[in-house]
């Protein structure tokens, strides 16, 4: 299954160059229980930062929670290179369908991720395999609940004039199964009644900012407007006075 994503990068920050992620996935070990009553998980692949996300198809987990799978996924994505910052990382992540009231509803859950360098893929692209272990809280690195063989990971430069798209059979980006520009909860949500908070809710600390950031933006133009209404008053009371004054 080859999936892939292409979008436009023109409006991105001078300080950023197009370049196409290529990642080829040929594993998939599950080596602790992700979550209670999990019956399957699917593979979702983003640049840290981005909304856009690609998935996999399902994967069903066998009584107990834990399995070894052979993969045939390869994904590609084009991204905005930092050059002068540390925000180049590719997230990998096991999650599975939200559920409320024992009901799937729309939307997904982050069990376990696990973070790559774009800037080091850059000098030292992986051929031959490498072993990415995933986990469910980034404050301890060092407990593993699965473990992801990796193919092949490589960055390149996007040529400006074909996009640099890879030729092959391809899943549409339109697929919504597989494709999604919607932001996800990432370890808990307040709508999902049946599911229970996970501990590692950092790994997406930068979504939760963005999300403050915007309050605090509205609530700074509020203030503002009430702000303005009490000067809006009293040039009104001060127009009705010099109104009054030619009168009399």
């Amino acid at each position: 299954m080859n999936l892939f994503a292409t979008w436009e990068i023109d409006r991105s920050a001078p300080s950023c160059v197009p370049r196409l992620c290529s990642l080829r996935l040929k594993k998939l070990t599950v080596l602790k229980e992700l979550d209670k009553e999990l019956s399957s998980v699917l593979i979702a692949v983003k640049i840290q930062g981005s909304k856009r996300v690609l998935r996999s198809n399902e994967y069903i987990l066998p009584p107990g929670g834990l399995m070894e799978t052979e993969l045939e996924l390869t994904f590609s994505l084009q991204y905005p290179h930092f050059l002068k910052r540390d925000g180049n990382k590719l997230q990998i992540m096991l999650q599975r369908r939200k559920r409320y009231k024992n009901r799937t509803i729309l939307g997904y859950k982050t069990l376990a991720v696990g973070i790559i360098n774009m800037a080091e893929v850059m000098q030292h692209p992986t051929d031959g395999g490498q072993l990415l272990g995933l986990h469910s809280n980034m404050k301890d690195v060092n407990i593993r609940v699965a473990e992801i063989s990796i193919y092949s990971l490589s960055s390149q430069p996007i040529d400006h004039e074909d996009g640099n798209v890879p030729s092959g059979p391809k899943i549409k980006a339109s697929d919504i199964d597989n494709y999604s520009e919607e932001e996800d909860d990432s370890f808990s949500s307040e709508q999902e009644a049946s599911d229970d908070a996970v501990p590692g809710q950092d790994l997406f600390d930068e979504e939760d900012d963005l999300r403050k950031t915007k309050k605090s933006r509205r609530k700074m133009s509020r203030t503002t407007s009430i702000g303005r209404q009490p000067n809006f008053k009293q040039k009104f009371v001060a127009l009705l006075r010099r109104f009054r004054v030619t009168e009399e």
